[in-house]
């Protein structure tokens, strides 16, 4: 059993409180308020099975029907309310629905007739009966008040005017001195929306209330059951007490839809700490959600019949229902203005050489499309900012956090500095933001920014509850109603739905462009690509056919040169001059043959062969290399010099690079026509447009013939010679070109600076 009582003591046995526990700081969300053990005196309850056996009945039946059956045995509801009555009710009980409303007159024991208003309904296999004296025969509703405020609350072109008129119109029904429209926020706090009052009263509107002051369990019932009144908030409750007492113990039983149902002492207190004598709610339900209230006070006590009751709840829906056509009317009207800049953006966008000029360029731009303090466009190396946004530097950032942590290609929050503690630097301008991220490997994304909410919210009073002393320690709700501000901070606007999808729409826009021509560079890229592979597979295949050829055709030429000077040498006694003359021409043919076909040999070798890198000292290597061309310097008159001291050491073929100086040693001793012949090894450090594998550019000067600058391309041709055959003792014109081959193996370049009788200075890397 439930036990209740003035100072605030609730008390109950089962799953939210246990005997003598008290509601405190601790567990008044878990204040089970739907079983509360007792109801408002103003009217009577009687609870009784599908059979009419009464199971409940409240302690104040005698109050209203004078001496009753004793509470000591079994009765049946026709003991209480008399054979006629009980016939009626059972009858509403076979075809009860939901709640049942219906005038009911019960016979009094002194004769008379008592019209009471009569509620049934069916909760937990109890039928749960409520009965309310009606005074003398009671008061006819007026329905053209009902059409006549109808029609006033369609012709609202707001919100805020639609909650004013409903706040009127059920002000003037009932009498009260104050009524409210109250909105319920996301968060469970509440602001007056809307208010009609006696010009005496200090005004509520726009005051905000923490959601602590109506509890969950509270808004659940205002859900289950949308009206709640309160004739009289000094009233004394009234006990529910099982039927026979001396009987097996019952539940108290569940009055989440009973209208006389006993109120929260905590709510009780509440009132009375706003001077407020009596009060009605009303529910404002939207598609089963609960909107918010309409809150109804009086200084003193005041009663509203049921019929006036269900009136105000009928407007209640009808503002519900009228609310929600403006709400939708609006978001469509907002919807189309965005479904008109998209339009025209994306116009703007088709029509730009660069996309991302249409973004910014012209009207509308991309921040027009959300509304929005400002917004940043990051897209490759451009950055472009539109409007009121944080510095540069903080978007850069914020736009590396959300590469690293968010996935979402469409990223919206209204509270960014819980998520991005770095963002409170900037929360005046970023409270909120919504980013589509055109390539999240790129870093390239779009920000709407909006600003925090920096508004003083006046609040009906502290949020703190203030603890008041009644033995132990009680919740009570606020003492004093003085407006004090809180700065809202942190928190920007909501994003609505609409807005997520322009976002993703542009996104989608966006992206098709970028793959539109990513598909054409892509297609030029497959071009270049295959005809690159195409020259790659045309150079190796030319690097096996010179193999092959130079390889098959070396013993052939050397075959026929050796047979010419066979022939010469055993059968010259009978040949004449002329014939003598014709096999040393084959032989030395043959014998220049020989020397291109080993030539295209090397050449071809080096396209195919495996290089064999190594750390190479070339203070080692150098000296080898001039070693072998000692023996001439002498005969004819050559001036070698190593410049730098110590050379570097470096990866290469050691082999190879040999092979590199002496061709190019060897062609400046070779293409010299000066009486004394200077050549000059050297190295640097590479400069900066330099680029060079091993950090070093390498270099062999001489003082020779020179190169005329218009051919310094074609000397690096395989067989390609500027002199002719025979001069400076001939040669097949293939030593540069496998020298070229060598170094460009080993990922450097070759170079020369050349002038026709001043020498050449060949220049390479690896």
């Amino acid at each position: 059993m439930t036990s209740f009582s003035n100072t605030g003591n609730f008390q109950e046995r089962g799953s939210y409180f246990t005997a003598g526990e008290s509601v405190n700081l601790n567990n008044c969300d878990k204040e089970p308020i739907h079983i509360p053990g007792s109801i408002q005196p103003h009217g009577v309850l009687i609870g009784f099975s599908a059979e009419g056996e009464v199971l409940y009945k409240s302690a104040n039946l005698e109050d209203f029907f004078g001496e009753t059956v004793s509470l000591q045995r079994e009765c049946h509801l026709r003991e209480i309310i008399g054979e006629e009555a009980a016939a009626v009710v059972i009858e509403k009980r076979k075809n009860s629905g939901g709640k049942k409303y219906f005038p009911l007159e019960i016979s009094q024991k002194d004769g008379t007739v008592q019209l009471f208003d009569a509620q049934l309904h069916l909760h937990n296999a109890v039928y749960i009966l409520e009965l309310e004296p009606v005074k003398g025969k009671g008061t006819a509703v007026d329905l053209d008040y009902f059409n006549e405020s109808m029609q006033h609350l369609q012709e609202a072109v707001s919100p805020e005017e639609l909650a004013n008129i409903v706040a009127q119109k059920i002000r003037q029904l009932t009498g009260f001195g104050r009524v409210m429209v109250y909105r319920f926020n996301e968060d469970g706090s509440g602001v007056v929306f809307a208010e009609e009052k006696e010009e005496d009263m200090d005004p509520f509107l726009g005051l905000w209330y923490p959601a602590t002051d109506i509890p969950q369990q509270a808004r659940k019932l205002y859900l289950q059951n949308p009206l709640r009144i309160i004739p009289d908030v000094h009233y004394t409750p009234s006990e529910i007490k099982s039927v026979p007492e001396n009987g097996p113990e019952r539940p108290s039983p569940d009055l989440s839809f009973a209208s006389l149902r006993s109120v929260s002492p905590i709510h009780i207190q509440y009132l009375k700490n706003m001077e407020v004598g009596a009060s009605m709610s009303v529910s404002i339900i939207q598609k089963n959600r609960l909107w918010g209230l309409i809150a109804c006070h009086h200084p003193v006590a005041r009663h509203i019949s049921y019929p006036y009751r269900q009136l105000c709840e009928l407007l209640a829906r009808a503002f519900a229902m009228v609310l929600g056509e403006k709400e939708e009317a609006l978001q469509w009207q907002y919807s189309q203005q965005v479904q008109e800049v998209k339009k025209a953006l994306f116009q703007n966008i088709s029509k730009a050489e660069n996309f991302t000029d249409g973004l910014h360029n012209g009207t509308p731009t991309v921040m027009d499309l959300i509304r929005c303090g400002g917004c940043v466009v990051s897209f490759g190396e451009g950055y472009t900012s539109l409007g009121i946004t944080p510095p540069k530097e903080e978007v850069l950032a914020l736009i590396d956090w959300l590469q690293k942590n968010i996935q979402e290609e469409v990223f919206s929050s209204r509270e960014l500095p819980d998520l991005y503690p770095e963002g409170e630097k900037f929360s005046d301008t970023g409270s909120g933001i919504l980013a589509i991220a055109i390539s999240q490997v790129q870093k390239e994304y779009i920000i709407w920014f909006r600003p925090e909410v920096v508004h003083t919210v006046t609040w009906a009073g502290r949020q703190e509850k203030n603890i008041v002393e009644a033995g132990d320690e009680q919740l009570s709700p606020r003492n004093s109603f003085e407006a004090w501000a809180e700065l809202v901070r942190n928190k920007s606007e909501k994003w609505l739905a609409v807005e997520l999808e322009a976002a993703k729409d542009l996104r989608g826009l966006i992206v098709d462009i970028v793959l539109r021509m990513s598909g054409q560079l892509k297609l030029r890229a497959d071009i270049l690509s295959r005809l690159n592979e195409e020259m790659n597979s045309s150079k190796s295949e030319m690097d096996s056919f010179a193999y092959i050829a130079s390889h098959d055709l070396k013993e052939p030429v050397r075959g026929i040169q050796t047979y010419a000077s066979f022939v010469l040498e055993d059968y010259g006694a009978v040949l004449d001059e002329e014939g003598k003359a014709k096999l040393k021409t084959l032989i030395r043919l043959s014998s220049r043959t020989q020397q291109l076909v080993d030539s295209l040999l090397q050449f071809s070798r080096m396209g195919r062969m495996e290089l064999n890198p190594s750390d190479t000292d070339l203070n080692a290597l150098l000296p080898d290399v001039v070693d072998i061309f000692r023996p001439r310097f002498t005969t004819e008159r050559i001036s070698l010099e190593i410049q730098n001291g110590v050379w570097p050491t470096v990866s290469c073929d050691e082999l190879r690079i040999s092979e590199v100086f002496m061709n190019l040693i060897s062609n400046a001793i070779k293409y010299n026509s000066k009486e004394e012949k200077r050549i000059t090894i050297g190295f640097r450090r590479a400069g900066e447009d330099e680029k060079s594998p091993s950090g070093y550019v390498f270099f062999v000067q001489d003082n020779g013939i020179g190169i005329n600058p218009k051919f310094h391309k074609e000397i690096f041709t395989i067989f390609r010679r500027l002199n002719a055959r025979d001069a400076y003792g001939g040669g097949t014109g293939a030593g540069l070109t496998i020298t070229k081959k060598i170094i460009e193996r080993h990922g450097g370049r070759i170079w020369l600076n050349s002038e026709l009788d001043r020498g050449s200075c060949f220049y390479f890397t690896f």
